[in-house]
């Protein structure tokens, strides 16, 4: 591995956040100054192949990658678009109950308006039955 490669892979495992292709790049460009956007692109590609880092995906945006390879799933702020972990234990086998058929995987988006949001605007819930 490369030392450049190195560098976006430990990026990506040392950030608690789900980071897009830019801010990745963003941060390896201050030790890389020539790295090329494709470049990035590239090794984030093969690095989540290789289960190295994973791929979030399907979120409204571009593909965002964590170095969390433990099993969970994700919310997302409907306003700001953060994206946090979720675990809920016991959910592959409880949706494998109802299915009747064996869980693969699962990639369970909750919609949320984070704490954040809601403290600059109230209103968000206004004009929902039962504020639900």
């Amino acid at each position: 591995m490369t030392r450049l490669q190195k560098s976006i892979l430990e990026v990506v495992k040392r950030s608690e956040a789900h980071l897009s292709v830019k801010e990745i790049y963003a941060l390896v460009q201050s030790d890389f100054p020539t790295v090329a956007m494709g470049t990035i692109y590239r090794n984030l590609n093969q690095f989540a192949e290789d289960r190295l880092i994973r791929r979030v995906s399907g979120l409204g945006s571009a593909d965002l990658f964590e170095g969390n390879l433990a099993i969970h799933n994700h919310s997302q702020c409907l306003s700001c678009g953060k994206v946090t972990d979720v675990h809920i234990l016991g959910l592959k086998e409880f949706i494998q109950e109802q299915i009747g058929d064996e869980t693969v995987s699962l990639d369970l988006l909750v919609n949320v308006i984070c704490s954040d949001c809601m403290k600059k605007d109230s209103n968000f819930l206004k004009g929902t039955k039962d504020g639900k």
